[in-house]
């Protein structure tokens, strides 16, 4: 028995072939050193650092405000809510 092998159209073939000539080299893209790339890091590691630094910040002046702020309507604020509580 014999088997018909399927060839593929030549046409096709020369097509890909200059396509794969056609490929960029992603180092050409980009000229970077590994300076560059560790300032980057670098850059982005002080960035996320400040902004922890001022989440922090945040969070504290937050909890002090709720303490005085409960602090105070604790000691006078029965005084301010005391006509609009009802007892029967």
């Amino acid at each position: 028995m014999k088997e018909e092998i399927e060839v593929l159209d030549e046409d096709f073939v020369e097509a890909k072939n200059e396509s794969e000539n056609n490929v960029i080299e992603l180092n050409r893209l980009f000229n970077l050193n590994e300076d560059d790339v560790v300032d980057v890091y670098e850059e982005k590691k002080q960035k996320e650092e400040r902004r922890q630094k001022i989440v922090t910040k945040v969070q504290i002046g937050m909890i002090i405000f709720l303490i005085v702020f409960a602090s105070l309507f604790y000691f006078f604020g029965y005084d301010l809510v005391e006509p609009y509580i009802k007892i029967d």
